[in-house]
């Protein structure tokens, strides 16, 4: 049965380095600068039943955020629906429904709306075939990709600008903190099991209570 997601075999595309903990048990492929580097081709054997993708530091934002998604799908999805079932979730932002004060931030959330869009149509496409599609809508992840921001922060605005950053984020959260990358790891285990079977078409925020 596919109650377990221990064993299961996984493609994270992604510079959220640790979305899953290893307790897992899972398989990754890791592309942390250029999507075309890890190729539908090379991967297509792989029986991949779930599919878990993050953005990464590719320009434009369009590609990673959008395009790579899309060929992920086209490669991996006929497999999941000739299997009938399959699981795909989407890395999105909070920002894609709240709006952003930091200027250069409209391409980048209008991209990650465009994710929230794919998984609701996709859901509708491909529910009757047994697979899932839903947004993941993230906060703030302490990541090794946002601790280089925070380092770019001081560098170009000061030595506290970083904790000014974070001092103002968790104010606004209920939690007052942060997010660990493994706080998302519960979820994406209900999601790929079948406890999470009817949940599709859905855009699901973890951010603290932002």
């Amino acid at each position: 049965g596919r109650n377990r997601v221990t064993g299961k075999r996984w493609l994270i595309l992604a510079a959220l380095i640790v979305l899953i903990g290893a307790g897992v048990g899972a398989r990754f492929w890791f592309n942390r600068q250029n999507f075309p580097a890890v190729t539908v081709e090379a991967l297509r054997a792989r029986d991949l039943e779930a599919i878990v993708s993050a953005s990464g530091k590719i320009q434009p934002k369009r590609q990673v955020n959008v395009s790579a998604n899309i060929e992920l799908m086209r490669g991996f999805v006929p497999r999941m629906r000739k299997n009938k079932w399959g699981r795909v979730m989407f890395s999105s932002s909070t920002t894609s429904i709240l709006s952003s004060p930091h200027e250069g931030m409209s391409v980048y959330t209008a991209t990650k709306a465009a994710l929230n869009a794919l998984a609701r149509t996709s859901a509708a496409e491909l529910g009757h075939d047994g697979v899932t599609v839903n947004s993941l809508l993230l906060g703030v992840f302490v990541t090794p990709m946002m601790l280089e921001q925070f380092d770019m922060l001081d560098k170009t605005y000061g030595p506290e600008a970083s904790k000014a950053f974070v001092d103002g984020y968790t104010t606004m959260t209920a939690l007052g903190r942060l997010a660990k990358c493994e706080e998302v790891e519960g979820l994406i285990q209900f999601l790929a099991s079948d406890a999470g079977s009817y949940i599709t078409g859905s855009s699901l925020t973890i951010d603290g209570g932002l």
